[in-house]
């Protein structure tokens, strides 16, 4: 029946903060040694219901990083599925379009 129907939940989700890293003295995220690369578009994305405080303790719903010059890492979790994971990753890269 048209009562039961139930929206879809709307999650937030925010960037993992780096940390600082005394033996690249730097910031950094870990990604468990599988980005292999440094770059602007690597990330982890977090649920934001979970205190800034215990941000190690959350569960990764996103991790994209690059791995060498032209290949990137994508992993996701549930509640994502794959086009949602993709469609953020792409969002990362900026594309033109070209009109000739």
């Amino acid at each position: 029946s048209l009562n039961t129907f139930q929206p879809p939940t709307v999650i937030n989700l925010r960037n993992k903060q780096p940390r600082w890293n005394d033996r690249l003295k730097s910031y950094a995220l870990n990604f468990g040694g599988r980005v292999k690369q440094a770059s602007i578009k690597n990330f982890i994305l977090m649920d934001d219901s979970y205190d800034p405080k215990d941000e190690d303790k959350a569960p990764s719903l996103i991790v994209f990083g690059k791995i060498d010059e032209n290949t990137f890492a994508l992993e996701f979790r549930h509640p994502l599925n794959l086009f949602q994971a993709f469609g953020i990753a792409m969002s990362e890269f900026d594309f033109k379009l070209k009109c000739e």
